[in-house]
């Protein structure tokens, strides 16, 4: 069918065009053009349909905003495909992907190794958290390996190594396998023995280039003491934490193998790559399996199970794809000399220069609005602003107009997300139902709308006014009315649940009743079955203790369950505090379901400043086995929502003191690598923004761990500042000119 389909349509061109003598030559691009130009027409025309026909909304805000959606995606579409490329240099030139294939390794294993670490903040049990661990290590392995010349991977030696290290590694696999291991613990054992071959086969590499004398980069000593500093403090006072130690030989071995690479000036660039791979893959899948859900997900939580999670790693997103954006803008504005060049540069030629970073920056941009998290927010704003400010009144010399530049790329910024908030809002509120195959975490308890059925006019998905109302109330802390077209009937709380949702969450059976197939999915309408599964106790207990007619129960009783309840929620959190190892990192559903949704209090830390109180009380010079503990008036805290706080209690108050000196060297180390390294600039950047995005989110947040999103793109964006030649001394005619 593809080969008589291709030949009839030779057969129209050939007429059409047999007796034209001009563009005898199509070039693929116009090709392209010729292709896909029209499935834009035909998408956007079915969009419009299936909007006016109902299909999409039952409500005309939803629609306008539908109809908004698609036009700005059209225009968008349109423009990609068409834009002229005059005066925009190539750059996957088959040259330019023949020199830079372990670039492109590097890269995608660097995105591997991010996805890796956001499945560990993502995951809700033990085991989750050690597949994602491993899967984050067998990923750096290969960054590092990515590294190695091709003799210093296929020779005799490494040969004789892997062979041996593979029988040994399978005949301990092989012994350690025993009934009733599930495919998690499988994978676990496999990827252990896996993670240490490769390690041996890089300290082979590593051995053989000190043996060979093989060339080493100047170290940046006084950095490197700060760095070993810090992680010698958390390794000494790990407290049962065994993750300290994995991070510090990891990037040990990444320093090493660093010095050794004639093409380290490539690393940042590649880490910036692998995050941009990482978060567009990522965001195709939750565009196909992550509903925009109106009563659970207000605050979308992308490819996580909380919004805060989620606001910092669009926090660490956003940082990197603003420093790609003001690089590519300042790679346009500024001629050789680094001032504004308006008369050589148009604003056409700006533009089809940045479409794509401003389109990333848009996304990005959008799904951190999407979280209503006022963390994410603050942390970006002066990320974005430290951004603008080095970039300008570093790289332009006086008598150019500063004011006018930064007004620029802030307009840039804009734009960007007003035109992809409402085409990003569409696409993920209506793939997701197309789609049909939603991935529901544990605490996500979504409705049978929006499990299946592709019910896309459904008010279970997420409504204009509805998100209108939660952003105001959320950021703004007002209440507003604009959605007061919907219906709020069927609001979703959280007695609105069905015997299935109860048992699977808190595993409790009802005492005398029998629960037959049909009941299962339906939703409990009798007040006994519906609140008496919060105090676990027979009917007649419940008889004795309400007020009114039978199977009403008074406020009185259901906030004696809800008490009763809180308590047994607390002790099971401090049983399981003391009685797990991998606890130090651990987070118990509840305490999940609680993150996911703000305090409604009027308090704008959201009881945080309470938890600090707390942890500050509990600081001591050893540290702690674990990150949460009961307060003594009786609270459950399972972190500190302070990356100092919690770094100086898990490791005691020397090791947090160490930590913010730490901080503050590379802050200072980033600056000065970015002012020195003048045609570097855009690496050196990234490490400044990321460090200020890292330090503003953590105040409120907790972002420290080798598997955090956040933490781990830190050391890999700090890392090269270890070398002398990332903090390059300018050369003498550029001090004397200064």
């Amino acid at each position: 069918m593809i080969v008589l389909v291709a030949l009839v349509a030779l057969a129209v061109v050939e007429k059409i065009f047999k007796d034209r003598d001009k563009d005898t030559l199509l070039t693929l691009e116009r090709g392209m053009k010729y292709v896909l130009n029209p499935l834009v027409c035909i998408f956007a025309i079915g969009c419009y349909i299936c909007i006016a026909l109902g299909l999409v909304s039952k409500h005309i805000q939803d629609n306008t905003m539908a109809v908004v959606g698609v036009t700005l995606l059209t225009g968008v579409l349109f423009y990609a495909i068409n834009h002229s490329r005059e005066g925009v240099p190539a750059v996957l030139t088959k040259e330019y992907i023949s020199g830079h294939i372990s670039d492109f390794i590097q890269s995608i294993a660097i995105a591997g190794a991010i996805q890796g670490c956001c499945e560990y903040v993502a995951a809700l049990y033990d085991i989750n958290h050690y597949v994602a661990e491993r899967k984050v290590m067998l990923w750096f392995a290969f960054v590092i390996i990515a590294m190695f010349g091709l003799k210093e991977i296929f020779n005799l030696v490494n040969l004789i190594y892997l062979v041996a290290a593979g029988v040994a590694g399978f005949i301990f696999y092989k012994s350690q396998i025993i009934e009733g291991l599930t495919n998690e613990d499988i994978f676990v054992l496999r990827a252990n023995v896996v993670i240490v071959i490769l390690v041996g086969f890089i300290l082979i590499r590593i051995v053989r280039a000190f043996v060979a004398r093989k060339p080493f980069a100047r170290l940046n000593l006084g950095y490197c003491v700060v760095v070993g500093s810090f992680l010698f403090m958390t390794i000494i006072f790990r407290n049962t934490r065994w993750w300290p130690v994995t991070l510090a030989v990891a990037f040990v071995l990444l320093i090493i193998n660093l010095g050794f690479w004639e093409k380290r000036a490539n690393f940042v660039t590649n880490v910036i790559r692998g995050a941009v791979i990482q978060f567009i893959c990522c965001t195709v899948w939750v565009w196909m399996h992550r509903p925009f859900a109106t009563f659970r997900n207000v605050r979308f939580t992308h490819f996580f199970h909380t919004s805060t999670v989620t606001a910092t790693y669009m926090t660490v997103m956003g940082c990197v794809v603003t420093v790609l954006l003001l690089s590519k803008i300042r790679k346009v504005v500024w001629n050789k000399e680094g001032v504004i060049s308006e008369s050589k540069t148009t604003s056409r030629l700006k533009l089809r220069a940045i479409w794509k970073e401003l389109v990333l920056f848009g996304t990005v941009m959008t799904y951190l609005i999407f979280t209503m998290a006022r963390t994410a927010f603050l942390a970006m704003f002066v990320a974005l602003f430290a951004a603008i400010v080095i970039f300008v009144l570093v790289d332009i010399k006086k008598g150019t107009v500063v004011l006018k530049y930064m007004l620029q790329s802030v307009g840039w910024m804009i734009v960007a997300v007003a035109i992809m908030l409402p085409v990003i809002f569409e696409i993920q509120r209506t793939v997701p139902c197309l789609v049909s195959e939603p991935y529901e975490y544990d605490i996500d308890n979504f409705t049978e709308d929006v499990r299946r059925g592709r019910q896309l006019s459904s008010d279970e998905y997420m409504t204009v006014g509805w998100l209108a109302d939660e952003f105001c109330n959320k950021i703004l802390n007002k209440e507003t009315t604009f959605d007061s077209y919907h219906n709020h009937e069927f609001i979703y709380d959280e007695y609105h649940t069905t015997f299935k949702q109860i048992y699977e969450f808190t595993g409790y059976t009802w005492p005398g009743v029998i629960i037959t197939d049909d009941m299962w999915e339906t939703e409990i309408t009798d007040p006994h079955l519906k609140f008496g599964w919060m105090s676990r106790e027979p009917e007649s207990y419940y008889r004795q203790n309400y007020d009114g007619p039978m199977y009403e129960p008074s406020e009185e009783y259901l906030k004696q369950l809800e008490e009763e309840q809180n308590q047994i929620v607390s002790e099971v959190k401090a049983t399981e505090m003391e009685n797990s190892e991998y606890a130090t990192e651990e987070i118990s559903l509840e305490e999940l379901a609680q993150d996911s949704q703000e305090n409604e209090e009027d308090d704008l830390s959201n009881g945080r400043l309470d938890i600090y109180k707390d942890y500050i009380q509990e600081i001591n010079l050893m540290g702690h086995p674990t990150m949460g503990f009961v307060s003594k008036s009786g609270k459950q805290h399972a972190h500190a929502h302070d990356v100092y706080l919690q770094v100086a209690y898990d490791h005691g108050i020397i090791t947090g003191v160490v930590f913010i000196i730490f901080g503050i060297v590379s802050v200072i180390l980033s600056i000065v690598s970015f002012v020195r390294n003048k045609d570097n600039r855009p690496n050196t950047a990234v490490s400044f923004v990321v460090l200020i995005g890292f330090a503003v989110a953590g105040i409120v947040e907790w972002t420290y761990h080798l598997c955090h999103p956040m933490g781990f793109i830190l050391w890999l964006v700090i890392i090269p500042m270890a070398f002398a030649d990332y903090v390059a001394k300018p050369e003498m005619d550029e001090i004397k000119a200064q």
